[in-house]
């Protein structure tokens, strides 16, 4: 075993067998997410796969990451012209972060009340990246929260969050 990433909230480990293990260290995960996870995954196949959850520990696919989409965006003519940022990969970082909300609401159409939201609620280019064929894969599964209509207004630092980063993702594209 391997920790890749340990912060207050989590800690993320490589198992030797390959699959990825996500402790949340400060609650448990639902016992309605991975149910409602799956379906989204059929509206959003960039999302990573999930295998199993137990308590507070998610085990996932391990994505051969090549990039993160924040450092892969970053203005650098150099990387540009390396042949590592062109506009096939920009429209598939565009359309997965547009995407991401778009699934999510359809989703909650689809599947929960009227005044039930299932939203992706960490969505900044840090939890895209880019894996070894070139498609771009959402990470932080467990950012996805179900949300009711009367607690719409606590959820506006996250709405904030995904307006700033298509609005530096737009940026970008103006300056390459």
């Amino acid at each position: 075993m391997k920790v890749i990433h340990d912060v207050g909230v989590s800690k993320i480990t490589l198992l030797n067998d390959g699959t990825i293990m996500k402790e949340a260290k400060d609650r448990d995960i639902p016992s309605y997410f991975f149910e409602y996870y799956k379906k989204l995954r059929e509206y959003c196949p960039a999302l990573v796969e999930i295998y199993d959850i137990q308590g507070n520990t998610i085990y996932m696919e391990n994505i051969k990451i090549v990039n993160h989409l924040k450092d892969y965006l970053r203005f650098d003519i150099e990387f540009a012209k390396k042949g590592l940022r062109d506009k096939d990969l920009l429209l598939k970082s565009y359309n997965a972060m547009t995407g991401i909300m778009r699934s999510c609401l359809e989703f909650s159409r689809d599947h929960l009340t009227e005044d039930e939201f299932f939203l992706f609620r960490d969505i900044h280019t840090g939890n895209f990246v880019v894996d070894e064929n070139r498609n771009i894969r959402i990470l932080d599964p467990d950012s996805l929260r179900l949300v009711h209509l009367d607690s719409m207004t606590k959820q506006t630092e996250y709405y904030r969050r995904y307006s700033i980063t298509l609005r530096n993702f737009m940026k970008i594209l103006w300056l390459s």
